[in-house]
């Protein structure tokens, strides 16, 4: 279910307050929690992706903290 993707800062909003040397290790922290814990993918319209991650613990406490680590750093307004 992996898939390369070239690390592209222009996906980054310009209100994003992570340093820009940690850009990269946060995309790459995501990108591992992707390959170990999707086991499906929807696109309910453009902006939108739903993953479904394989039950267990560890990807449950993974996915918690690196979502709170995004949500406390990121400034940036987000669509409704």
């Amino acid at each position: 279910m992996t898939q390369n993707i070239a690390f592209d800062q222009e996906w980054v909003p310009s209100a994003c307050t992570l340093p820009t040397a940690e850009q990269p290790l946060r995309v790459a922290e995501f990108d591992a929690l992707f390959a170990d814990a999707v086991q499906a993918l929807e696109r309910p319209d453009r902006m939108r992706l739903r993953l479904e991650l394989v039950f267990s613990p560890e990807h449950a406490a993974r996915t918690a903290e690196l979502s709170a680590r995004e949500n406390g750093c990121c400034s940036c307004s987000r669509p409704p």
